[in-house]
């Protein structure tokens, strides 16, 4: 009996904490104690959706934000472009009526009467001739006179003058260019003469229609400066800019046969060596043998062959290398180096004068074989080491020069050195 009561009791009990533990979820949330644990998890539950509530609420009201700038600033393209549209419409009227005035001009033009240049009779030819000598005689004096003044103003007001007169005029005219042109040429240093003339005002007193005048020498009675002048005006004008090697190279072939004077053979080979067009070759080959020249002009002539790498060249240089002439000799057979070199380096065609290379005695046609203590094979060798020395101290160059190598002390600064990398065979 005792076993069967202690067992209904323990049925009861546990049933009901059972039910406790199976029904005890199902309560309404409000009811349980505040730290019961499923009150604060509903609670926490219930926390997390209402801040994904606020999240989604806060990015439509963002898409909603953007939606509006978004349509603002179609709108206001939409304005521009209605705009620019407006815009484009006056200045297409505009365009097509300031068409129909220039077409009704041309009309107009069309059926004005032509007005024949009137032809003169030799006795009205031989007046007009006279005038014009007459007006650039007095046009000559006035430039002299300013020259004499140190009136810059009056110079160039003379000498346009002076152009004015045309063909007639220019025996007075090429004079007075070698007046201005005695007190100082501005290309020489790049600087400006004693009147204050600069090289855009000197390039001015030369018309191209002088200049051709002045080239071709149909009477000879053109100064050898002037025609000198004349070829460098024409070199770097408007008129060569559209003409071909080959144009070039018949002006200047015909300045080389037209004259004698060594100044504008001078003037032509250093033209030729802007071109570096093989064609060149025999007319520096003329010059450079030519035993009646200058040395001076012999040597110069010959110094452009390395600018040309071809077997003929080389042909040339060996003959000229037996020149009894020590400049032209000389010469020779320091560009023969290039084509044989007899050690490995940076073998150097031109100089910049006034930069370092040129002013511690590096010489054209020595071969650069160190610096700073480093071997060089090219100028980007050159340019690396000279960017890795100390930019505040001189350093050593070493350079083959007639069979023996020597040390030169160079400053720092730009090197200012051309040429081209040889190899020892």
């Amino acid at each position: 009996m005792d076993k069967l009561l202690a067992g209904l009791l323990v049925g009861v009990f546990g049933g009901a904490a059972l039910g406790t533990f199976v029904f005890g979820p199902l309560m309404n949330p409000a009811q349980m104690d505040e730290n019961h644990p499923v009150r604060k998890q509903f609670e926490n539950e219930l926390a997390t959706e209402r801040n994904k509530v606020t999240e989604a609420q806060r990015k439509a009201a963002t898409l909603e934000q953007k939606n509006r700038e978004l349509k603002n600033d179609a709108e206001a393209a939409d304005r521009t472009l209605q705009t620019e549209r407006e815009q484009y419409e006056i200045l297409a009227n505009e365009k097509a009526s300031l068409l129909g005035e220039v077409e009704a001009l041309r009309q107009k033009t069309r059926n004005l009467p032509s007005v024949a240049e009137p032809v003169l009779t030799p006795e009205q030819r031989e007046a007009q001739r006279q005038q014009n000598i007459a007006r650039a005689q007095a046009a000559h004096a006035a430039v002299k006179s300013a020259i004499e003044g140190g009136d810059k103003k009056a110079v160039l007001a003379a000498m346009k003058e002076l152009l004015a007169t045309g063909p007639d005029g220019y025996e007075e005219y090429f004079q007075a260019y070698m007046a201005v042109s005695a007190v100082g040429n501005p290309w020489d240093n790049d600087s400006t003469n004693s009147l204050g003339v600069n090289i855009h005002e000197y390039g001015q007193l030369m018309s191209d229609e002088a200049c051709n005048y002045a080239l071709a020498n149909v009477n000879g009675d053109v100064p050898d400066g002037v025609r000198v002048s004349a070829a460098w005006h024409y070199f770097f004008s408007s008129q060569a800019k559209g003409k071909s090697t080959d144009d070039m190279m018949a002006l200047l072939v015909g300045l080389l046969k037209s004259t004698t004077d060594e100044e504008m053979i001078e003037t032509v080979v250093v033209m030729f060596s802007f071109l570096k067009d093989p064609a060149c070759i025999p007319h520096l080959d003329q010059v450079a043998s030519n035993v009646a020249y200058s040395q001076k002009l012999r040597v110069l002539a010959t110094d452009r062959f390395k600018d040309y790498d071809t077997p003929d060249v080389v042909v040339i240089l060996k003959r000229l290398a037996l020149d009894p002439n020590e400049g032209v000799k000389s010469k020779a057979k320091s560009i023969l180096v290039k084509f044989d070199p007899p050690i490995t380096g940076f073998y150097v065609v031109d100089l910049y004068p006034g930069q370092q290379a040129a002013v511690a005695g590096i010489l054209e046609g020595d071969i650069v074989t160190s610096f700073n203590g480093q071997p060089v094979t090219d100028m980007a060798s050159i340019a690396q080491l000279q960017k890795n020395a100390p930019s505040d101290q001189a350093v050593t160059v070493e350079v083959y020069r007639n069979g023996a190598t020597i040390p030169v002390t160079v400053a720092p600064g730009e090197l200012g050195i051309n040429g081209v990398a040889v190899t020892k065979k």
